[in-house]
């Protein structure tokens, strides 16, 4: 009796290629951070999917967070930073490479920079409506350079370690 393989050996790279590329955009789009808190409506849009936000998410590069009218929420990215969005606000992390630490702090946990040099990530947001209010995490503090926040009007970088940034188009009053 003979057993025919159904992949035969030849196959064996075109078998690795097929399964490296459905892992490809899972590479893409790793994690950049995770939902801490929300209140009221709060959504986020990947890849043409809108979804409710809640505590625990995870966050990647190219997700649009938008809140509603009475809604906020809080994000811990994965390098300490933290980013309050206001109500009717819409936020796209356009880009997040993840930077490095030598270690996390004793105390809080939170990752500690390098003693010189860059932490080797980067960091671009866009602010497209609303507001937000955030502190810097690890790259902030040890490469501003490689830390932006694009708006209609203005690219904003960063020189200090906590700011707000408000975009009001309509009818914002005070």
């Amino acid at each position: 009796m003979t057993v025919r393989k159904y992949f035969p050996q030849k196959s064996g790279l075109a078998g690795l290629m097929l399964v490296l590329g459905a892992a490809i955009p899972e590479l893409c789009h790793a994690r950049a951070g995770h939902v801490l808190f929300v209140v009221g409506s709060a959504t986020m849009q990947r890849a043409g999917v809108e979804t409710q936000l809640a505590r625990g998410q995870s966050v990647e590069a190219a997700d649009r967070l938008l809140t509603g009218p009475h809604g906020f929420t809080h994000i811990r990215m994965d390098d300490g930073a933290f980013i309050a969005l206001m109500p009717s606000t819409e936020f796209v992390i356009e880009e997040y490479v993840a930077p490095t630490a030598v270690a996390s702090s004793p105390v809080t946990g939170a990752p500690v920079p390098r003693a010189t040099g860059s932490a080797g990530g980067r960091v671009l947001f866009s602010l497209l409506k609303g507001g937000f209010r955030t502190i810097t995490g690890l790259l902030g503090k040890t490469d501003a350079s490689q830390y932006q926040i694009k708006t209609p009007l203005a690219t904003i970088g960063v020189r200090g370690t906590d700011y707000e940034a408000a975009l009001c188009q309509q009818n914002c009053g005070n």
